[in-house]
């Protein structure tokens, strides 16, 4: 173990406190760490044990860092990282790394980024009106990327290692009951959206898997709904040719859900309006505009088959109130309806079959590795069973 050592120098100017030690190649190293006077012995000596702490916890390194810009360091890490992630994660990095250059400048030496620069670029995250995972995710990222460096001996320390993290507070589950759904399928405002909600609801199937539905997967013999992969290909409509996107499920196997007659009867009406094309949720004019993103390499590894889907469903939201409202004959404001996600009507797919089906199969059409994961996030109280509790243990006078 190397040891960093404090000691007082003179200078010309004045009497400094320097660190000592000799990296890795036996050579000796100072760093200056303050003025005698202007800073005291015991700050002197905090700092050489800081050093010395992140040091025997691989936290810093001791040989002199290379000199090495951020935007020069960020493009020899996108090649470095390239062939071991995905193109969504290497996605999530350039928009972390687009946000560091942008609040602290690509020119700026990799070893005088510090505790300033941080702050700038979380500075920058909230003033662009990010959310808190959007920000805990950004620094999560670049400390990533200055771990790599930490290792490469570009930087001496890591100025995100000890960034104290936002805290993301734990979105609320909507599950939806069966009356709700009703109207949230009333409100939509066509056949494709009254298809989409009501297999989302009835097969569990993730917004993901639903738009990389073909109508391949759909067994209108069966009754069933499979989750397969798909590999890149295309298909013609006439003389026009469409792409078929690559695309491969979180879960790896393959599965099939059982789906009922009345969501059958809705995609084989949205079959006969689809045009020809190949895609279940995914009209033809869309895949053009694909294709093009793809011919002109405009295409990004996140983006959305469909576009501003939960906007939408917001809306759609918003109008099942209003509606259910006027069935009750109350005020939309005498409705409890708290917004929810695209993700919660799976979520409510997975509440209402545990009433029905064992866990392990449930499990299985959800397409959870791990059977905790389907009980613990995506089972919970629905309020007709809280009702039917009461009436069971409701003591008789």
């Amino acid at each position: 173990m190397t040891k960093i050592t404090l000691h007082k120098v003179k200078r010309k100017r004045g009497s400094v406190w320097m660190l000592r030690w000799y990296d890795s190649r036996g050579r000796r190293c100072g760093e200056t760490i303050g003025k005698v006077g202007v800073m005291t012995k015991r700050q002197a000596e905090a700092i050489r044990r800081d050093r010395q702490g992140k040091t025997d916890n691989g936290l810093a390194t001791l040989d002199r860092p290379e000199r090495m810009t951020l935007a020069d360091f960020i493009e020899h890490d996108q090649e470095t990282i390239k062939p071991d992630v995905k193109g969504a994660t290497l996605h999530e990095y350039k928009l972390a790394w687009d946000h560091a250059k942008a609040a602290i400048g690509g020119e700026a030496l990799l070893t005088r980024i510090g505790w300033a620069e941080v702050s700038a670029v979380k500075q920058r995250l909230v003033d662009r009106g990010c959310r808190t995972a959007t920000i805990r995710k950004t620094i999560v990222t670049l400390r990533a990327t200055f771990n790599r460096a930490l290792k490469q001996g570009y930087v001496i320390t890591n100025p995100f290692a000890e960034q104290r993290l936002p805290k993301v507070q734990s979105k609320q589950k909507r599950i939806y009951t069966h009356e709700e759904v009703a109207y949230v399928v009333k409100a939509a405002p066509d056949l494709w959206w009254e298809a989409f909600i009501t297999l989302a609801v009835t097969s569990g199937l993730r917004k993901s898997e639903l738009l990389n539905l073909t109508w391949r997967d759909i067994d209108f013999d069966a009754k069933t709904v499979t989750v397969s992969a798909k590999r890149a290909a295309t298909f013609k409509v006439g003389d026009i040719e469409y792409p078929i996107l690559a695309w491969s499920a979180k879960s790896d196997q393959e599965r099939s859900v059982p789906i009922p007659d009345d969501t059958l009867a809705l995609l084989q009406r949205l079959q006969v309006k689809s045009g020809g094309s190949l895609y279940v949720f995914v009209s033809l004019a869309r895949l053009q505009t694909i294709n093009h993103h793809i011919e002109s390499g405009a295409l990004r590894a996140k983006m959305d088959l469909v576009n501003n889907l939960l906007r939408q469903f917001i809306a759609i939201q918003v109008q099942a109130r209003k509606l259910l409202a006027e069935h009750r004959r109350v005020k939309v404001e005498k409705v409890d309806w708290p917004l929810g996600c695209l993700h919660d009507l799976r979520r409510t797919f997975c509440t209402w079959t545990a009433e029905t089906v064992k866990m392990s199969t449930l499990q299985k059409w959800a397409g959870h590795e791990d059977i905790s994961t389907t009980a613990v996030y995506y089972c919970d109280t629905t309020a007709d069973e809280a009702d039917r509790q009461r009436k069971a243990m409701a003591v008789s006078a």
